[in-house]
């Protein structure tokens, strides 16, 4: 039932955004300290949280009783891929994680990633899974602030990065057309969001093989959707997030700026893998 589904995911929309603010103002409470602490250390300042919507969840139960309070029920927390239920107990899925909500183009909060903040907690990330509004396959991170820069400004690249950090740490450091997937291969959905807003693209993934591997995946997917693309070989197997840090804002904008063409790219790195001295 069309009309049905329609009114479950407005739900879902209203209780996302609620949930999005509610954990966006914990970030600022006493008991959030090590969350501050956390930000501190990966120099994270207001300005980007702000920016971002990031946020902090206390514990296990405090977003259910929140979201209680509001007026909404344990199944819409449920739809809207909020909340678990294990043993009876319904608990929220990122409980004590950093909150990174995920952002349609719209302006529609659809999911959430939740980042550990201690080492010991796993796994790293903790990503919403697919919803009634939340397809990872489709959402790209980070596509809000391009828009809003498309708006702005001029908008001439996008460079796609692997995580939402990297996004953030590039985004701090001045440079706000990064985007990400969401812990997912790059798929057709994604390129065609981007190509809604410019025509060139940089793939910068990590510098390691399992970037490099996802780098050649993404160029046929990229090119097949009319991309005009480029890539950046990061070195030394560092992410972007890793390079600046280590090298500067500026060294990152020359690297993007000798961005190779996708050809030079692919035949530079097929030649590495044999030994060209020989016919």
């Amino acid at each position: 039932n069309v009309e049905k589904k329609k009114k479950a995911m407005d739900r879902s929309y209203q209780i996302l955004k609620d949930t999005a603010k509610y954990y966006y103002t914990n970030l600022s409470l006493p008991q959030a300290k090590e969350a501050r602490q956390y930000m501190e250390e990966r120099k994270l300042d207001h300005k980007t949280a702000v920016a971002f919507g990031i946020g902090y969840s206390l514990g296990w139960t405090e977003v259910v009783e929140y979201l209680k309070s509001k007026g909404y029920t344990i199944e819409e927390m449920k739809t809207a891929g909020i909340v678990e239920e294990k043993n009876g107990k319904v608990y929220d899925c990122y409980a004590k994680r950093l909150i990174f909500p995920i952002i349609t183009s719209h302006g529609d909060v659809v999911g959430f990633s939740g980042r550990v903040i201690r080492k010991e907690d796993q796994p790293k990330y903790k990503n919403t899974a697919d919803t009634i509004v939340f397809d990872k396959s489709r959402c790209v991170y980070g596509i809000n602030q391009i828009k809003r820069l498309k708006r702005e400004h001029n908008l001439h690249e996008i460079i796609i990065v692997e995580g939402q950090m990297d996004v953030i740490s590039l985004y701090k450091s001045g440079g706000q057309n990064a985007v990400a997937c969401m812990g997912t291969a790059l798929t057709a959905y994604h390129a065609k969001e981007m190509k809604k807003f410019t025509d060139k693209v940089v793939v910068c993934f990590d510098g390691d093989n399992a970037g490099k591997k996802a780098t050649l995946k993404s160029l046929d997917i990229l090119i097949k959707n009319g991309l005009n693309v480029y890539v950046v070989a990061l070195p030394e197997g560092l992410d972007p997030d890793e390079y600046v840090q280590k090298y500067s804002k500026d060294s990152f904008e020359q690297l993007v700026s000798q961005a190779k063409y996708w050809v030079q790219y692919l035949i530079d790195y097929y030649a590495d893998q044999v030994d060209m001295t020989r016919p």
